[in-house]
């Protein structure tokens, strides 16, 4: 959506939205407004309209639906952070605004002004939309960051109109999705296109795909789909919404409009295609009411799912792993069923969690060191590090902090990383993305087998680290079979184990792992050797995990580090005996 691409044109459908704007002016009974040309030097007088129209939101009489416009100033927000000079009219249909300057057409504002209102009108009297809120329409030059504004961007009731857009035959395809904006894409798009009243042949066997999943949300985002792909996602839509008009009748078409239907969207599909969708048969929701899209300043689209917002972009096109429709819905797929299972380990143990209204941010090159983090409510991930952090930064804003919390890391770190990695989670996490390879088993194998050097490394000095670990994981388990299975608590023991060394070699206390005085953020593993104290403070002294779990979200008691000696001197008698 906030793109600067240059969208092709399909000649078959621009055809539909310069006929549906004809039809639509057209039909209309009233001449437009007639305002005189205002003399720019002069200190911008307001343009007028007189016209009286109906009100199509309910009601279709004893409204008022003209529009003055007047002069007034646009102050920075979060959508458009500029200050600039406007002239603003509201009806009891829609609010429309223009963004003007000493070189602005005001004859010219003044008759798209009046397109606009009579458009709203048109397409109010054939499907009267009600929405929670008035639509907003804002014609500009230039978007929230001072480039030139070339795509139409949504934001709920809000709309950014280009000038350019009014001139290409795109005003239908806006006004109907902004008037629909409470509406799943497909409907939006497929009134327009039943508005447009010209029918077009679609190919019905592309519902068929599960990489682009043609109708979904995603699949109307430019960034995400070719231009082809996107016209014919339209093509779809207007033919889908023609069928369901016609077999089940006007009143589940407005209801879909105003999601507020009980259709079976899927079933409906079917029935009207003949075809399937292997991704439709698991999560059919996603073509009705599971996710809402919008634009979002400095993303491609957010998607909100009713608890948390998501946003996604692609810093990096080329190598961005959520690049189309099928692997963003994965990503959400996966985000959701750790949440449901964060929540089902919270409840069997008695724990209070969060479990909604987080702010999820993905593919930012701010982290290309690290998975992810997290703020408060906000969880940001790198342009790939979710695949396999996603659960440990879910099970952090999950946990969230209650009165204090703890500054401890190594209790923060390590009981998530044994969350994520032993107790809620496990292997798994590498299988579902995609990283088999890069599991702590296969690892460590490699670097047992000198398949991998320090230059695989992010940190130098990790293989000898590495190396250490796998002496002594090697002594009570096995890393002979490739994709073995992962023994969780001599693993984190190794790392304890390495870290002994390391610290012995560089004249480190090791204890400064629990009882920090130096910064450790460099030192490999180092959320392991966490773990490994963690795992002992529940496997050796008894310490139930809810009451870990409470002493991370509030404060630590003081005695849970006096077992530090204990923890290293049972790692080094394990390795000595």
């Amino acid at each position: 959506m906030i793109s600067n691409k240059t969208r092709r044109r399909v000649t078959i459908l621009r055809l539909i939205i310069v006929i549906g704007i004809l039809l639509l002016t057209t039909t209309c009974q009233k001449s437009p407004e007639n305002h005189s040309a205002t003399n720019e030097s002069s200190p911008s007088p307001a343009a007028t309209s007189t016209e009286e129209a109906k009100q199509t939101t309910g009601s279709t009489s004893d409204v008022n639906v003209s529009g003055t416009l007047q002069e007034s100033r646009h102050n920075r927000d979060n959508i458009v952070p500029r200050i600039f000079n406007v002239l603003t009219s509201e009806t009891n249909q829609a609010k429309v605004t223009f963004e003007v300057n000493k070189s602005t057409d005001r004859f010219k504002i003044n008759e798209i002004h009046g397109t606009i209102l009579n458009m709203v009108e048109q397409v109010l009297d054939r499907f009267p939309i009600k929405t929670a809120e008035k639509p907003d329409f804002l014609v500009l030059e230039k978007d929230g960051s001072g480039k030139l504004l070339e795509q139409p961007q949504f934001y709920g009731k809000l709309t950014l109109i280009p000038y350019g857009a009014i001139e290409n035959g795109q005003l239908l395809e806006i006004v109907v999705k902004a008037l629909a904006y409470e509406s799943e894409p497909w409907v939006a798009y497929g009134l327009a296109g039943i508005l447009s009243g010209v029918q077009v042949e679609v190919d019905l066997g592309l519902i068929q795909d599960t990489d682009k999943l043609f109708l979904t949300g995603i699949s109307y985002e430019e960034e995400y789909v070719s231009d082809d792909d996107l016209a014919a996602s339209k093509a779809l839509a207007g033919a889908f919404m023609r069928y369901i008009l016609a077999d089940y009748g006007e009143v589940v078409l407005m209801e879909l409009i105003e999601n507020s239907s009980s259709l079976d969207v899927y079933d409906a599909l079917k029935a009207w295609s003949g075809e399937t969708n292997a991704y439709f048969d698991l999560h059919p929701g996603v073509l009705y009411s599971t996710y809402s899209y919008s634009d979002a300043p400095g993303y491609f689209v957010r998607v909100n799912d009713g608890n948390s917002n998501f946003y996604f972009r692609m810093d990096l096109p080329a190598t961005s792993p959520l690049k189309n429709p099928r692997t963003i819905y994965a990503f959400l797929d996966r985000f959701h069923r750790a949440i449901e299972k964060v929540s089902k380990f919270a409840l069997d143990n008695q724990i209070d969690v969060i479990d909604s209204g987080f702010h999820v941010y993905t593919n930012s090159t701010d982290y290309t060191f690290r998975s992810g983090m997290v703020e408060g409510m906000k969880i940001q991930f790198g342009q790939d590090g979710w695949r396999i952090g996603l659960e440990h930064e879910v099970i952090h804003a999950m946990l969230g902090t209650r009165g204090v919390g703890t500054n401890e890391k190594w209790l923060r770190e390590g009981l998530t990383s044994l969350l994520a990695d032993k107790v809620i989670f496990g292997p798994e996490i590498y299988e579902m993305a995609g990283y088999t390879e890069s599991s702590y088993y296969n690892i460590l194998r490699d670097v047992k087998n000198n398949v991998v050097d320090d230059s695989y490394f992010r940190l130098s000095g990790t293989f000898d680290f590495y190396k250490n670990a796998v002496g002594y994981y090697t002594k009570f388990a096995s890393l002979e079979e490739e994709n073995g299975e992962l023994n969780y608590d001599v693993y984190v023991d190794s790392a304890a184990y390495a870290w002994l060394v390391y610290c012995d070699e560089g004249q480190i206390s090791p204890e400064t792992a629990i009882i920090p005085t130096i910064s450790l953020h460099r030192v490999s593993l180092i959320y392991e050797v966490y773990a490994s104290y963690v795992n002992f403070l529940i496997e050796q002294k008894g310490i139930p995990i809810a009451d870990l779990v409470y002493y991370y979200q509030t404060e630590m008691p003081k005695e849970l580090t006096e077992y530090t000696s204990e923890w290293l001197e049972y790692i080094r008698g394990n390795w000595e005996g």
